[in-house]
């Protein structure tokens, strides 16, 4: 009879302990999620990751982890000193909008989420640090391949050119939009005659 007890008490602790596991999953994984997220769940026994759309998700046995899909908006300005170079050495001030955001395709969410973690993507201050140096990259060198005259004119082409520079490989991001907010010529208190180019288009132009 005691041995009875004891063994109905063992069965009764470790259904207890299931039960208490069990609760902490489901809780853990009871998780609300915003009208631009997305959620992604690593799963515990590594297979790939759940991806789930749902206002809200219960019961997900894995660590989630909500991933915003909100656009990040990068606004890169160059003026003044900071102004950049056509292919013909004159001086440009521009203000250009880059839009970025994670690709829908459960794919590059995951791939986002795998590569920045949740933290950073759900930092609008590292994600705007991230892409900043990309975007001025790309500005400096697309500006640099137009002349300063066909430059205000090629609006468009322009655009293309960013897009194409930038690239798709961005682990899951795609760039959806480039904006010129303005461009226009320097002024003359933007050169250096300590610069090369600077002294070029300055010589050039007195002549």
């Amino acid at each position: 009879m005691t041995t009875l007890i004891i063994a109905m008490a063992v069965q009764f602790c470790l259904i207890m302990l299931m039960a208490g596991v069990f609760f902490f999953t489901w809780r853990r994984g009871a998780v609300n999620i915003g009208k631009e997220e997305v959620l992604v769940v690593t799963r515990l026994n590594n297979r790939r990751p759940l991806v789930r759309f749902t206002s809200t998700a219960f019961g997900w046995p894995g660590a989630p982890e909500v991933i915003p899909l909100a656009p990040i908006v990068v606004t890169v300005v160059r003026a003044g000193r900071e102004s950049l170079h056509t292919s013909d050495n004159q001086r440009v001030e521009v203000t250009v909008e880059f839009t970025f955001r994670i690709d829908p395709a459960q794919a590059a969410i995951v791939r986002a989420a795998q590569h920045l973690g949740g933290d950073n993507l759900r930092s609008p201050e590292f994600m705007a640090q991230l892409f900043t140096g990309k975007c001025s990259e790309a500005l400096i060198a697309v500006v640099r391949s137009f002349k300063g005259a066909a430059l205000s004119t090629s609006t468009e082409k322009l655009m293309e050119a960013l897009q194409s520079y930038i690239g798709a490989d961005l682990n899951g991001f795609a760039i959806t939009a480039v904006n010129p907010v303005h461009i226009r010529v320097a002024q003359e208190s933007a050169y250096d005659r300590g610069n090369i180019l600077d002294l070029k288009w300055l010589t050039r132009k007195s002549n």
